[in-house]
């Protein structure tokens, strides 16, 4: 039970890692697009 739990626990912080890293990315990408819109 042990050994699932940590792996299942990793696996959860590996994907909440993963959607943090796209979801930064997507923000970056957006914020500059609009800056460039006005700019």
């Amino acid at each position: 039970m042990t050994y699932v739990a940590l792996d299942g626990y990793s696996i959860l912080i590996t994907i909440l890692n993963i959607v943090a890293i796209i979801g930064i990315g997507a923000l970056v990408v957006y914020l500059v697009r609009k800056y460039h819109k006005k700019a």
